[in-house]
């Protein structure tokens, strides 16, 4: 005998937490990711930065042999960072 279609839906209390959570547990992987990833990001964008800025009386390191980046340049990257990574 199969059950009327209202029956065929429905699922325990427990069985709904236990769903709810392994959800919960995944977004929390997530935030978890995406917080690791930004601070990879940050990280990166701190060695670009200091690699295309000349240091003293040196020129930048990157890119080898120039063309440099201008002032303008550099202060627009320094501004993104500030700004928090928005694309």
């Amino acid at each position: 005998m199969v059950a009327p279609k209202s029956q065929e839906n429905e699922i325990s209390r427990d069985r709904l937490a236990e769903l709810l959570n392994e959800d919960l547990s995944r977004e929390y992987q997530a935030i978890i990711a995406y917080v690791v990833y930004s601070q990879v990001l940050k990280g990166n964008a701190d060695k670009v930065l200091g690699a295309l800025s000349p240091r003293e009386s040196d020129p930048p390191s990157m890119p080898p042999g120039g063309p440099y980046w201008p002032a303008d340049q550099l202060a627009l990257f320094a501004q993104w960072q500030k700004d928090g990574y928005q694309p």
